[in-house]
């Protein structure tokens, strides 16, 4: 079977969820491509074409046309509520709120043979539009199992990564943490993605590391070097689509996490086992004292490395070969 998979960009997404199921897929034997232009020879000869997140007037045009051929079974790929971003997250915000992009995201949905989505919440959003709507969880590579994470510096390192649409996750734990540094001194943080300066002005300057987005996902996950893994998350409508990718690569190099009590890193951390959840706020403040003991740690790492053993896309790809393949 020929699949190729129509990635938006360059970023996480494209590797969670077009360059992993691809590369898994042409191991069992499918011939895959994926690029953010479509070639004409695979627009010609594709079985399958899964467009992920197409709504510039440009791509719009060619998946309308390809929906009136019929010639391949066209697949929308999401894994976010494109419809319902928060005015924090500004340039998404900007772009998702044009009348023209959120029409052509639900009519682009509404003629696909069928929609991916990655969380049972986003499914139940698209199923509007579209009744053919499959659920492909994010995984990651085994791969990333046996890798040691990167040695941080002497002391205790928390770690937080994330884009810009993480602001006002990022602000939940901003107090507690700051509290902690300054209680702790041998404890460091270390902010990796997108840089909020209003964050990053609120911690003891002297040990708060920063490091910029990186050219990959595996030199992403090569560069962390956290002993904890901060995931917190705002209730919010668009945060409830959301997936737990951030605990699920924490728990895949084995750092425990300290996670809000809340939709997807609810549902994936076992409170108490492979992290911990905050319910409310001083528990942030706990938990971090919790995780002070290098036992506690070490045994929560262990025990997250064996769940993230079941989500690998190894261990997953005949979800994607069912749905894409049937």
């Amino acid at each position: 079977m020929k699949i190729f998979f129509w990635s938006a960009d360059s970023s996480g997404c494209r590797y969670y969820r077009c360059d992993l199921p691809a590369a898994e897929l042409a191991r069992h034997g499918h011939e895959t491509h994926v690029a953010d232009r479509m070639p004409d020879d695979w627009m010609n000869t594709a079985d399958v074409i899964v467009g992920q997140r197409v709504c510039n007037p440009g791509p719009t045009w060619r998946w309308q046309q390809l929906a009136r051929e019929g010639r391949c079974a066209l697949v929308y790929e999401v894994d976010d509520d494109l419809l319902d971003i928060d005015p924090s997250n500004g340039p998404a915000w900007d772009f998702f709120t044009n009348p023209e992009i959120r029409a052509n995201v639900i009519r682009n949905i509404e003629v696909a043979d069928l929609v991916t989505v990655s969380t049972e919440p986003l499914a139940e959003l698209l199923s509007r539009w579209n009744r053919n709507v499959v659920i492909l969880p994010n995984c990651v590579p085994a791969s990333l199992l046996d890798a040691p994470h990167a040695d941080g510096p002497k002391g205790l390192t928390l770690g937080w990564s994330g884009g810009m649409s993480h602001k006002l996750d990022l602000a939940e734990a901003r107090d507690p943490v700051r509290q902690f540094l300054r209680r702790y001194p041998d404890a460091g943080l270390h902010i990796m993605g997108h840089v909020d300066d209003d964050f990053c002005r609120a911690m003891p300057k002297e040990r708060l590391h920063v490091t910029k987005w990186v050219d990959s996902v595996p030199d992403f996950h090569a560069a962390i070097d956290f002993d904890v893994a901060l995931a917190p998350l705002r209730p919010s409508p668009f945060n409830r689509s959301k997936s737990a990718i951030r605990c699920l690569e924490a728990a895949a190099l084995g750092i425990p996490v300290i996670a809000s009590d809340f939709g997807p890193y609810a549902a994936f951390v076992q409170h108490g086992v492979t992290g911990l959840l905050v319910s409310r706020p001083h528990e942030w403040g706990k938990h971090l004292r919790t995780l002070l003991d290098p036992f506690t740690r070490r045994e929560m790492g262990r025990q997250a490395r064996e769940l993230a053993a079941d989500h690998t896309i190894e261990a997953n790809v005949e979800l994607w070969e069912k749905a894409l393949v049937g």
